[in-house]
């Protein structure tokens, strides 16, 4: 855990921002974790899952969000029991290496991760409306998908657990650019979870657009949730 904070932190200029080693690996942990615990995987894959997230923690601490927005919509999509044991997993295995960081660290660890966050002076501002201006005039190609895909969910009035999870991910994504463009001394790469999460829901979009418009069910793994009355 301390060898991923420091090589994480190694890259010359890291100490002011998020350096280019922690981002990428940030970036493939909470990736990689999301991928594992979406609708249709095995218990073994959302426990593993889990522990990747643990690992984006210890990376940059912005996976937690991510982590509370995964715990929901495992339990959501992929049934109560797999949402309790991916809980169990990722939120007792990221208390226990806490523990076992501040005994290693003399409790330097929770400065790092949390006191030297709390620090930093936080502008209102740009969360509300700066960062989603911003977002919206450099990504909006982005949202055409999504928004042809809402119609068609509203239309069709189902909506499949595999979409709902990807979308609960880019707005979890949104809510963390938002916040941490606004923190004293951010920069521009504040933004990547919502480009990149808001990309993947664009892409799922993409696969699911033929099956809606066509009426079919949809083309992702799981279940489909139905407002439509059955006879």
């Amino acid at each position: 855990m301390t060898a991923i904070l420091r090589w994480a932190n190694s890259a010359p200029g890291a100490g002011g921002r998020c350096s280019s080693h922690s981002l990428s690996l940030w970036l493939f942990l909470v990736s990689a974790g999301l991928y594992y615990c979406s609708p249709g995987r095995s218990l073994t894959r959302i426990v593993l899952g889990a522990l990747l997230l643990v690992f984006g923690f210890f990376t940059k601490q912005t996976a937690a969000p991510f982590m509370v927005a995964a715990a929901a919509s495992v339990a959501l999509t992929s049934g109560i029991k797999r949402g309790l044991v991916f809980s169990a997993v990722v939120f007792g295995s990221t208390t226990t290496a806490i523990l076992v960081g501040q005994y290693l660290t003399d409790g330097w660890l929770w400065i790092y991760i949390y006191r030297l966050h709390q620090s930093h002076e936080t502008r209102i501002e740009r969360i509300w409306p700066e960062t989603p201006r911003i977002l919206f005039d450099y990504g909006f190609m982005l949202l055409v998908p999504v928004a042809a895909c809402l119609l068609f969910v509203a239309f069709r009035r189902r909506l499949s657990q595999r979409l709902f999870y990807w979308a609960s991910m880019a707005a979890t994504g949104l809510a963390t650019a938002a916040v941490g463009s606004a923190t004293q001394g951010a920069y521009d790469n504040a933004y990547i979870p919502a480009v990149y999460f808001g990309a993947l829901l664009s892409a799922a979009c993409t696969v699911e657009l033929p099956a809606l418009a066509a009426g079919l069910r949809a083309s992702s793994d799981g279940a489909v949730w139905s407002t439509r009355q059955r006879n």
